[in-house]
């Protein structure tokens, strides 16, 4: 997985060799956004993942999402990045917050 962050306030970062623009972001992000080249995200899947998933799980365009991977792969092979590993346990400590609210929200919909 890799890391996306809204362009507001962080314009100068779009002048970094490890960020890219995307060219097409919604779906699934709301603003304009970057992609960080330069890290690497390993999680662990589980069931919960389910309640983080943005835009109602509408999928990025698929040639920008293509175009984003071939970017990556070059700047992985010609570059040193970070691989960051995530479990569970990582994910819902950092997201707790949010999955509680998400839950909460889902079990009204049943009411």
């Amino acid at each position: 997985m890799l890391n996306v962050s809204s362009v507001k306030g962080k314009e100068r970062k779009l002048q970094l060799q490890s960020n890219e623009i995307l060219q097409k972001y919604w779906p699934p992000f709301c603003k304009p956004s970057f992609v960080k080249l330069d890290s690497l995200y390993r999680i662990e899947l589980f069931d919960e993942l389910s309640y983080l998933i943005l835009a109602s799980g509408k999928s990025l365009d698929p040639q920008e999402f293509n175009r984003i991977v071939t970017i990556f792969q070059v700047y992985r092979n010609n570059n040193q990045i970070k691989i960051c590993f995530y479990n569970k346990a990582d994910i819902e400590r950092y997201n707790s917050v949010y999955i509680a609210e998400r839950i909460s929200a889902t079990a009204e919909d049943f009411n």
